[in-house]
C-alpha cells in the first residue's frame, strides 16, 4: 500500500527557473541541431569545434583542461564528446610536446570543411533564434553569459 500524499508543488511548478532555463535550451537547440543536421553533427558538437578553433587561432593549440570551464562542461561530458568528434574524424587528440601528461586538440582538414559548410545553416538558425528570443532575450542572454564568465 502506497500512501497517497497531495503536495503543494506549484509553486515549483510556476517559478521554476531551472525548468525554463531546460525549456529555452531544448527549443534553441533543437533549431540549431535541425539546421545543421544534414552535416552530420549536432549544435554542441559543432560549437565544441568552433572552440577548438578559437583556442587554435589565439594560442596555436587548444587543450581539453581549457575547453571545459570555457564551456562550462564536466570533464567527462567533455571527454566523451571529445571522443565522439574524434571517431567522426573531426579532431585529433595528441599528446603535448612541451607537458607529457596533457594533450593538445587539432582540428582535421574534415572539421575545417564542416565548419565552413555550417556557418550558413548556423546563421539561419542564429536569425530563427533571434526572432523567438527577440533583441531583448538575446541581450540577457549575453549579460547572464558575461555574469557567468565573470564568476569563473
Amino acid at each position: 500500500n502506497k500512501k497517497s500524499v497531495r503536495l503543494d508543488t506549484t509553486c515549483v511548478a510556476n517559478e521554476c527557473i531551472a525548468h525554463r532555463v531546460r525549456k529555452i535550451n531544448r527549443v534553441i537547440s533543437s533549431l540549431y541541431d535541425e539546421a545543421i543536421r544534414h552535416l552530420g553533427i549536432t549544435v554542441g558538437q559543432m560549437n565544441l569545434l568552433v572552440q577548438i578553433n578559437e583556442l587554435i587561432n589565439a594560442n596555436g593549440f587548444a587543450r581539453p583542461s581549457e575547453l571545459g570551464p570555457r564551456l562550462q562542461m564536466e570533464t567527462s561530458t567533455l571527454s566523451r564528446t571529445l571522443e565522439r568528434l574524434r571517431d567522426k574524424g573531426f579532431i585529433d587528440i595528441l599528446r603535448d610536446d612541451e607537458d607529457g601528461r596533457a594533450q593538445q586538440l587539432h582540428l582535421t582538414d574534415k572539421a575545417y570543411d564542416l565548419l565552413q559548410k555550417g556557418i550558413a545553416p548556423w546563421e539561419k538558425a542564429q536569425q530563427k533564434a533571434t526572432q523567438l528570443l527577440g533583441s531583448g532575450g538575446v541581450a540577457l542572454i549575453h549579460r547572464i553569459d558575461q555574469a557567468i564568465d565573470a564568476e569563473s
